[in-house]
């Protein structure tokens, strides 16, 4: 047993440096061309004189300079206009609040005669709040309510609770 143990713990070696040197040449063969670009304009750059390498450095922190700026201005950008969109959102969430309440179908009762009791504002219109009532209570039909059953009902307050 202890060569079986010992063969399968070969193979898997083996496995293991078969796939490292895989992967190191794949990442030899993704890396080498930037490399080799790299060291070709490095190369290149050395030949110049001391001016011009000069304006070469120049013109590189220019062009960081401006992708900088941009990424900055865009970053102000972004977090202005979601600071304005927070504030508006802030003004209309102080007016109207919205809760649940429970409610018990009394015999009789369809989902239209609890909506037209307590359906207030923040909905487009009736049916937009019986979707909902139906969304929260996981009802399939607005049919499918029965006498005793218990409701969850949202509703919509200017008071804070």
């Amino acid at each position: 047993m202890s060569t079986a143990k010992v063969s399968r713990n070969g193979l898997i070696n083996t496995l293991l440096i078969k796939i490292t040197d895989l992967i190191f040449n794949a990442l030899v063969f993704i890396l080498k061309p930037g490399i080799q670009f790299i060291y070709k304009k490095y190369r290149k750059f050395k030949r110049y004189s001391i001016d011009k390498q000069n304006q070469i450095k120049r013109n590189m922190l220019h062009k960081v300079f401006i992708i900088s700026a941009t990424c900055v201005l865009g970053i102000i950008i972004a977090f202005t206009t979601n600071a304005f969109s927070r504030n508006i959102k802030a003004e209309n969430d102080e007016l109207l609040h919205k809760y649940y309440t429970f409610y018990t179908v009394e015999p009789g009762d369809s989902l239209w005669e609890v909506a037209d009791a307590h359906y207030n504002l923040g909905y487009a219109d009736h049916s937009d709040y019986i979707d909902e009532v139906m969304f929260i209570n996981h009802l399939k039909d607005a049919d499918d309510i029965t006498s005793g059953e218990t409701l969850v009902i949202p509703y919509y307050s200017y008071e804070v609770k």
